[in-house]
């Protein structure tokens, strides 16, 4: 701190400048932290920084289930081009990011319901409410495949 002789007052006003400075800081921070810190979307109780995140930024992801649950955060969270690249490349013929976009942001995404999963084939129950707040649940059974060492999606059937 750099003491300089001024009046008292300005010396005051200087210091509450610096506070305040230094709490917005704070504060910038601790919002940072704790969006890190918040559930992951995927309902499986794990903090977003520690399940799905990691795999949105480019971490190979291990399981046809951690995809299915990653992909379904994509829609949470309006993450179109994970989307996109995540599909079986012989399958994303006719994929529109406008569309995944209008369709991610159009909904509120509720929760996510693994019925059943194995080392290809993941059935789940996604809730979301609709842009008119109308509850839904999409019921899909999705196949997945490993091509090269990374899990895809390549179709899925709705119930």
């Amino acid at each position: 701190l750099l003491v300089v002789d001024l009046p008292v007052v300005l010396q005051v006003e200087v210091l509450e400048e610096e506070a305040l400075e230094v709490g917005k800081r704070r504060i910038a921070y601790l919002c940072s932290t704790m969006s890190e810190m918040k559930l992951c979307p995927c309902c499986s109780g794990k903090i977003y920084s520690d399940c799905c995140q990691p795999f949105h930024k480019g971490e190979i992801v291990p399981t046809a289930e951690k995809l299915m649950r990653s992909r379904y955060v994509a829609y949470a969270i309006c993450l179109p081009e994970y989307l996109i690249e995540t599909t079986y490349p012989a399958k994303r013929k006719g994929l529109s990011i406008d569309e995944i976009i209008d369709w991610s942001k159009s909904n509120r995404w509720e929760k996510l319901e693994i019925v059943n999963s194995n080392a290809s084939i993941v059935e789940f129950k996604a809730c979301f409410a609709d842009e008119n707040g109308k509850l839904n649940v999409h019921h899909e059974r999705s196949t997945f495949t490993v091509d090269k060492g990374k899990w895809y999606y390549v179709k899925g059937i709705f119930f």
